[in-house]
């Protein structure tokens, strides 16, 4: 199954959209889930932590996790906290 994750903000819409990404992907079992980030021209750094734990769920309901085409900008963020080390993309260094 593919989702398409759109501009992520710590606010309501950003942890209703994770909510929905959690029931859309509740029943699967043995399947790959594509996190599309094309559409998506900001995610905040912190809401990565809500997005692992949904994705979690995922994997422990022996699920594939695949992100893909997230921005220069969404990937630099990302890659410094670690969280798409996982998902193959090396880690950025983060001076601050």
């Amino acid at each position: 199954m593919k989702y398409s994750i759109r501009e992520t903000r710590t606010d309501r819409a950003g942890f209703n959209q994770l909510a929905r990404l959690h029931i859309a992907t509740k029943d699967l079992c043995f399947d790959t889930v594509e996190l599309d980030f094309s559409l998506c021209p900001w995610f905040d750094a912190n809401m990565a932590a809500p997005l692992g734990a949904v994705l979690a769920r995922i994997t422990d309901e022996v699920n594939d996790v695949r992100v893909l085409t997230p921005s220069p900008g969404i990937q630099k963020v990302l890659s410094k906290n670690a969280f798409l080390k996982q998902y193959q993309f090396d880690p950025v260094p983060d001076n601050y």
